[in-house]
This record gives C-alpha cells, structure tokens and sequence, in this order.
C-alpha cells in the first residue's frame, strides 16, 4: 500500500461516438494477464487500453486513455472476471484448488447455479487456472478458470 505507483489503470470507457454494439453497459474495462498473487494484491503485466480490441481499430481514438501495461500489483478488490468453462463440475465451488476437492453448491448473481454465465462478487486469490472466489450467495471456494474477455465467455 505503501509502494510507489507505477501507473494507473483507467476507469471503464466509452467511445464518444458510438462504438460497437456489445459495448458493456458500463463502458469497456481495461484487461490484463494475472501473473501472481500474494497477501491481497494481483501481479499484473500486459494491460491494454480499455475496448480497444474489440472495436473498429480505424475508429478507437488515439487519445484514448492508456494504462500502464508494464509489471504491477492491484489490489484484488479492483480486479473482476468472469466464470468460464473449466471443464470441471458447475453448480458450485470446490474447497481446494483441485477437482477431486470437496465441492459446495453456489448460487449466480440473479440466482440459480453457478456456471459459466457470469462471474463471482469477489476474487480474492488465485493458484494456477484457479480462482478463490466468492459467490453472490457468500460461499467462498474455487472455481477452476475465469475469463477476463468481455464479449465472450472465453469456453
């Protein structure tokens, strides 16, 4: 918390002038590789600039905002994504990160099993492909692949 920032990474963005049709409601967030984790905090690296691709490359602006792409720390209440398909057992979450762990059921944000819709309230860690993660309902466990793409549900 202390450390000196590197850099920034900007807040959800919408092109000005319309873009494409599956902007997210919200605007386009920033992406990025999850490339560590320790006491709270995501090493990241890779960021790109918000939207950019996935709309026409000739009509993203060039004054769009940039993050900082190079190699950092984010705090894990500000890194979100999305359940994918893992190719492990959906309906809920798994206690360890393996999938013959002892397995809790787990409700989606409008209810329901969890499955590849959607995603978690919270990420609070991860190990490999695995995400800790805390469902809508507050069960806490792990989910086994979670997907940062925001058109896709990455299966």
């Amino acid at each position: 918390m202390k450390a000196r920032v590197l850099g920034t990474l900007p807040p959800p963005y919408r092109l000005k002038l319309g873009g494409a049709e599956n902007t997210p409601d919200g605007g386009w967030l920033t992406e990025f590789r999850i490339i560590g984790f320790k006491d709270g905090w995501f090493l990241i690296e890779g960021a790109k600039p918000p939207g950019k691709d996935y709309e026409d490359e000739k009509r993203y602006p060039r004054n769009a905002p940039k993050p900082y792409a190079g190699r950092g720390w984010v705090a894990s209440n500000k890194v979100g994504a999305n359940y994918a398909n893992g190719g492990t057992r959906a309906g809920g979450l798994f206690q360890a990160p393996f999938v013959d762990a002892k397995w809790m059921p787990a409700q989606r944000e409008l209810g329901g099993p969890i499955d590849g819709d959607g995603g978690p309230k919270r990420i609070l860690a991860c190990s490999g492909y695995w995400g800790l993660v805390e469902s809508h309902d507050g069960v806490r466990g792990w989910w086994r692949a979670l997907c940062s793409n925001q058109v896709t549900t990455c299966s």
